[in-house]
């Protein structure tokens, strides 16, 4: 166990879509070391590899789910969102055009991915 007053997750860049299941309150409460805080974001610079924002909202569902503070720190160079059309096998990419080329901007984001919370 490591003697510290928050533990935290940084998951950036996201690169692909996370699910923490029972790992959240079972074992790792048990053991004296609960996640007390999750920051998410994607991946930003030349080379930039694409995050689907539904992977940040799976984590803010999760953290939510959890009672987990979640901090959505940019959303990345490459945002992208699908989406599904009648045709279910081949959903459509579409890139979310975000001025700041980092993505860092909240005011620019999907209302419900505008969330920063902290730790107690």
């Amino acid at each position: 166990m490591t003697p510290a007053t928050v533990r935290f997750l940084s998951c950036e860049p996201l690169l692909g879509p996370l699910a923490f299941g029972d790992h959240w309150n079972l074992g790792l409460v048990r053991r004296g070391c609960a996640i007390s805080w999750m920051i998410v974001g994607g991946e930003s610079g030349p080379g930039a590899r694409p995050m689907d924002v539904q992977w940040a909202r799976d984590i803010v569902a999760q953290c939510r789910a959890a009672r987990v503070p979640v901090f959505v720190k940019q959303l990345g160079a490459r945002a992208v969102e699908h989406i599904h059309t009648g045709n279910a096998t081949v959903p459509m990419v579409r890139r979310l055009g975000l001025r700041d080329r980092k993505g860092g901007a909240p005011s620019e984001w999907p209302e419900d991915l505008r969330v920063r919370d902290y730790p107690r």
